[in-house]
Order: structure tokens, then C-alpha cells, then sequence
């Protein structure tokens, strides 16, 4: 593989003296943290030959957080690094999007369009491990990674349910397109990430009990939320080191596998995508495209569990996260992005332009087109750095000018969860909404429109407080409550999952068990 990334230097005039290294432009690397330079659009961003470890250089930068709100530097601060991230979202978006040649090396190609025979690229991403074919059925072991074997594993999409607001029965979630199809989404996961997962046995509910019981962690306490993650992964993101000894420093990353042998160590990344079934009036290069088979269900009255067929289809990619954890931001990064035609344009996919009086944004099993819109506006920073990367991407004619980056969710200082900017501990509904995570993510709201929709929820009336407070979706206070299996509840025969335990990852959630008896059984209770 390294000859791949070697060849791929040579071929575009990389100016790297060890192939072990990757190198990066100044404005990435070598920065000297101009607060007041924004916004920065920097040329050739589209072709940057390496995966980008961080979004700038944290040995130059460190000084940039903590981020006081009260300081007079606020304001510059934060708009110098929602662009930086900004770049890192689109450059990771870029990367992952780079096309798979039929040798399967990654070319350095971004996606093109799919040609009027529907004949498509084949992303990086697509290559990567779907995670029901991790979390399998009874338990099982999950074969090994093949990055030329991943994409044939893949089941049938089948979860059409979104992440649900307390108040509302998880069944509801259903997103209905204007064609009345509904949306389906799928999770993949980097190679380390599915080394990291098979190797401490976590593919199985059984696996995830048996690590908290041999270890002496805070994690058998629920609501401890000191703990600093019972389980992390690896932090990477350390551009142009000052010690070249230290292993994370510039190492180029292999995105088609990862070896426990290696010096070069993994990332962490985990993605979530959405995917509308396109219909013969959608225009199928302008979405990245696959022929998947998908499970067409009867109703949605039982969820997933009511009869189906299974059909293949045309689907486009709607809505990409992407969640990597990085050197400057150890609840990692939260980007997402969303096709242009979600909810703007003459024909919006998710949007009826004739219909005002349409209740937005609201679940209802799927009996009917959802009416979607984005409650929190898309940041001024944000949509310049996507009229700069867009135009590129044009002039490529690259499948990723169609999309748009919604935003980028970061950390800004070293807080401990559930504090207010004093530092003080608060069981406030504001400081729960503003910094449930810790580390004060910003901004504090990132949604994606067709990912979480219903979590738009709008003012919410507090109770004890006269004046309602806004509320919507935050992926970082969301993901800091993942958690792996702890113990199984013995009378409802479920596995009880340890608060904050996971390193902000809920895929282990999907797990199933593979001796259920055994771990179930009353005098097997954990106390």
C-alpha cells in the first residue's frame, strides 16, 4: 500500500522526502494562527494528497483554546476556528470521497458524476465496514477487514428510524421523502476503529460485559461522569511535530486497512449516512450514487419488524456525518453534510413548496411526506468556505459540488461536563444543553435536516422558569452518553449500558448477544 501512496506523490508532485511522512501545505501545517484572517480559502484545498490529520497545526496553535465567552478576543477566535474546521470537514469529506480504482488503490480522483448509464464511482467510504456486518446476529464474529471484500457484505439498508426526542416513541422517527419513500441510513467505521472493536471483543453484547467486569473502572458507576471515557481510542492529529520521534506525527494514513504491527497509528472515525431511494425524475449524477438492495416494508406500524421485500434500487446520498477524533478536539470533531436539493432549489426532495400551511419537521410513523426545514441557519463562515470549495469542485466536475457543509462542531476550552463558564457543577436545563460533553462544544447546536430532524424541537418551556429556552440537536452532548454494556437488567432480559463509557462512539449500542442465559440469569446480577 505504501507504493500506492508513493506513486500517488510522484504522480502530483508531492514534495515529501520520506514516503513514511505525508506533507501538507503552510496554511495547514505551518500557520501562524492569524485570528484575523478570515475568512481563509485557501487554493488546491480539493487536491491535497493526504488524508488531513487535524484542523490546524496544534503545536503552533495551542494557544487558540480555552476560548473565554467574556474575553474580547471571543468573537475572532471563534471565527477563526469554525473556518479551520470548516477546511478540515470539507478536506475529510474530499478524502473520504477520493475514487477506488478496480485494483482497489485510492486514486486521487474525487468522485465524478455517474454517467448516463448510471455507471458511478466507487468512494473510499464505501469500502470501509458497515456496522451491521460488525454487530452480527447472535453474537458472532465478525470476518476479518478486506478493503476489497468490505462492500460485498453489506446487508439489505433496512433502518429507517431516526434518533427520537424523549417525548417521542423511537417507531415515529420515519422520514418521508416527496416521492412518500422513506430515507434510510447506514454507519461505517475506519479500519482502526474495526481492528480496535474486534480485538477487545466488543461486536457482542457479551464481549462489552466481560471488559467492565475484569476492569477496576469508574464506568460500574452510571452516573459518574468524572471518568475521563472508560474506553479511548486513539487521538491523532498532531501536524508537522517539532519531535519526529513522537509516532503520530505526520505519519501518512492508510485508509484501506490497519495493522497492530504498524508504527503508523490508526484514526478513529466513524460515519452516518442517508439515503433517498432516487426515482426516475431524480438526476442520478448529481447524487453519489449506488444500485443497493434496499427492504421495501409494507407499513410502518411494527417499525423494521413489519414485512418486507427485498429490491434493488438507486439510491443517493442525502446526509453525511463524519465524527473523528483529533489532537485539538478530544470529543472529537462533528461534521456534517447534506445535499443542496434537501430542502432548497425548484424541486427540494424533502420540502413541498406549495404546501405553507404543512406542519414542519414533524414525526409520524411515516403515513406521510414530512414538510423538513433547518431551523438553525447555516453560519456565514460556513457558506463562504462552501462557495470556494463548490467552485472547485465545479470546475472538476466532481459529484461533491451538489453537497454542502451544514457545519462543524468543535471543542473551545477544557471544562469539565456539566459546568458553566465560571466552572461551577450546574443542573441547570441551560448548562445541560450548552455543555453536557464538557470542553464547551461549539457552536452548541449542530443538526443535520434529513439525519436528525425531529430533534429540531424550538423554544421549550422549562419547568420552574417563566421564559422558555431554545433546544435542538447537539452531536457532541449527544455522543458524550454513549456507553458500552455494563451488566443485563435481569427482569426485562435487556443489556444496561454504562453512562459515558464509550469515548463519545454509540455504535456499540447495535450489539447482540451471543450467551444471553448466561449473563441474564438473576445470580448473575451485577451490582
Amino acid at each position: 500500500m505504501r507504493a500506492i501512496y508513493l506513486a500517488m506523490a510522484m504522480a502530483f508532485g508531492a514534495q515529501a522526502t520520506d514516503a513514511t511522512y505525508a506533507t501538507y501545505p503552510d496554511w495547514l501545517a505551518t500557520d501562524k494562527c492569524k485570528v484575523d484572517d478570515v475568512p481563509l480559502l485557501p487554493k488546491g484545498m480539493t487536491q491535497l494528497e493526504y488524508y488531513p490529520l487535524d484542523a490546524y497545526n496544534k503545536n503552533v496553535c495551542e494557544d487558540l483554546k480555552p476560548i473565554s465567552s467574556s474575553g474580547s478576543d471571543y468573537q475572532a477566535k471563534i471565527d477563526y476556528l469554525t473556518n479551520r474546521y470548516n477546511l478540515f470537514s470539507w478536506l475529510q469529506f474530499i478524502a473520504l470521497n477520493r475514487e477506488v480504482n478496480n485494483h482497489y488503490e485510492i486514486t486521487q480522483n474525487n468522485l465524478g458524476r455517474c454517467d448516463k448509464d448510471a455507471n458511478c464511482g466507487n468512494p473510499v467510504w464505501l469500502n470501509w465496514r458497515e456496522t451491521d456486518t460488525i454487530f452480527l446476529e447472535q453474537g458472532a464474529t465478525p470476518v476479518d477487514w478486506q478493503f476489497n471484500n468490505n462492500a460485498s457484505l453489506i446487508e439489505p439498508l433496512r433502518l429507517v428510524e431516526q434518533v427520537a426526542p424523549p417525548h417521542m416513541p423511537y417507531k415515529d422517527a420515519i422520514l418521508i421523502d416527496q416521492s412518500n419513500n422513506p430515507v434510510y441510513y447506514q454507519k461505517f467505521v475506519s479500519p482502526y476503529l474495526f481492528e480496535f472493536i474486534k480485538k477487545k471483543s466488543f461486536y457482542n453484547l457479551d464481549g462489552q460485559i466481560d471488559y467492565a467486569n475484569k476492569r477496576a473502572w469508574a464506568c460500574k458507576n452510571d452516573n459518574d461522569i468524572d471518568n475521563d471515557a472508560c474506553i479511548t481510542v486513539n487521538t491523532i492529529g498532531f501536524l508537522a511535530c517539532k519531535d519526529p520521534s513522537q509516532t503520530q506525527c505526520d505519519k501518512i494514513q492508510d485508509l484501506t486497512q490497519f495493522d497492530w504491527s504498524s508504527t503508523t497509528p490508526g484514526m478513529a472515525i466513524e460515519i452516518k449516512v442517508a439515503w433517498k431511494v432516487l426515482e426516475s425524475g431524480d438526476d442520478k449524477s448529481k447524487y453519489i450514487t449506488r444500485l443497493l438492495p434496499v427492504r421495501e416494508y409494507k407499513d410502518f406500524v411494527s417499525g423494521q419488524s413489519s414485512p418486507y421485500t427485498v429490491t434493488n434500487k438507486y439510491m443517493g446520498v442525502v446526509g453525511f456525518h463524519i465524527i473523528q477524533k483529533t489532537g485539538s478536539s478530544k470529543n472529537w470533531v462533528y461534521s456534517t453534510f447534506s445535499h443542496k436539493s434537501n430542502i432548497d432549489g425548484l424541486t427540494p426532495s424533502f420540502y413541498d413548496r406549495n404546501c405553507p400551511t404543512c406542519p414542519v419537521n414533524n414525526a409520524d410513523n411515516g403515513q406521510s411526506k414530512t414538510q423538513v426545514t433547518r431551523i438553525d441557519a447555516i453560519s456565514p463562515i460556513t457558506r463562504q468556505v462552501n462557495e470556494h470549495v463548490v467552485e472547485a469542485l465545479t470546475a472538476e466536475n466532481s459529484v461533491l459540488q451538489f453537497y454542502q457543509l451544514i457545519g462543524t462542531q468543535f471543542t473551545t476550552d477544557r471544562s469539565e461536563p456539566l459546568t458553566d463558564n465560571t466552572g461551577k457543577v450546574s443542573t441547570s436545563k441551560q448548562v445541560e444543553l450548552e455543555n453536557y460533553s464538557g470542553n464547551h462544544p461549539h457552536p452548541v447546536y449542530l443538526t443535520n435536516e434529513v439525519l436528525e430532524t425531529f430533534l429540531q424541537i424550538g423554544n421549550e418551556q422549562v419547568e420552574g422558569q417563566k421564559k422558555p429556552i431554545y433546544n435542538s440537536s447537539s452531536c457532541m452532548n449527544c455522543h458524550a452518553k454513549g456507553g458500552i454494556a455494563v451488566k443485563c437488567d435481569t427482569s426485562l432480559k435487556k443489556a444496561v449500558f454504562g453512562l459515558r463509557t464509550s469515548d463519545f462512539m454509540f455504535i456499540f449500542d447495535d450489539a447482540h448477544w451471543k450467551n444471553q442465559d448466561k449473563y441474564c440469569a438473576p445470580q448473575n446480577t451485577i451490582n
